[in-house]
């Protein structure tokens, strides 16, 4: 992460400058895109993420050597996987149908 975005309110120990950033975007958006575009510009770039996050999932159990320590929660592997695939479908209808 740039410097600037990383750096820390040493009261609240929240990115000011990273959240500034985010409302900032987040006000352009909601003046300047209809709300049907914005709906649908949100549906897409959640289910990205969402893609995203499972297949960061995925390279971390992929590349795990070790057992975990007693009493963390085990995700089997195939979970990641049907979460990708369905939320990389869910997208794909979302982008070709609408």
């Amino acid at each position: 992460m740039p410097r600037p975005l990383a750096r820390v309110n040493r009261h609240t120990g929240t990115p000011a400058v990273a959240t500034l950033i985010g409302v900032l975007a987040i006000l352009v958006f909601a003046l300047f895109v209809p709300l049907e575009g914005l709906a649908k510009l949100t549906s897409q770039r959640t289910l990205g993420l969402f893609a995203l996050v499972n297949l960061a999932l995925i390279r971390i159990k992929m590349s795990e050597t070790s057992a975990p320590p007693v009493g963390v929660f085990i995700c089997p592997l195939w979970i990641p996987f049907a979460g990708l695939i369905a939320s990389a479908s869910l997208l794909f209808i979302d982008v070709a149908l609408f």
